[in-house]
């Protein structure tokens, strides 16, 4: 992004702002689909409900570093498992196009 600023002189100064990309996840939505579901409990302990997507959709676990601390695929109903391994702390679920900040 560019963007142009003035300063109390009448001087014009130029500016180059870059944003990062988000880091890929290997989940891919297909374009224009966006789905809607609720995860719970929040904070999760052994296992956490999904509500909203279809059974077998891929999901991803990541840690503040980006790192995934968990993957695979929702359950038929509509479980997350396999949370014993997991480090306690803040993380995203990201799923079906979109990220949820989790607390374990």
């Amino acid at each position: 992004m560019v963007f142009n600023d003035t300063d109390a002189g009448g001087d014009t100064e130029v500016g180059v702002m870059r944003i990062a990309e988000p880091q890929p996840t290997g989940i891919v939505q297909p374009a224009g689909q966006s789905a809607r579901f609720e995860v719970y409990p929040n904070p999760v302990e052994d296992v956490l409900r999904v509500t909203g997507l279809p059974s077998g959709a891929p999901f991803a676990v990541t840690d503040p570093a980006g790192r995934v601390v968990l993957e695979g695929r929702v359950e038929e109903n509509g479980r997350i498992g396999g949370w014993h391994h997991v480090p306690a702390g803040v993380l995203v679920l990201h799923t079906a196009g979109q990220h949820i900040r989790l607390l374990h």
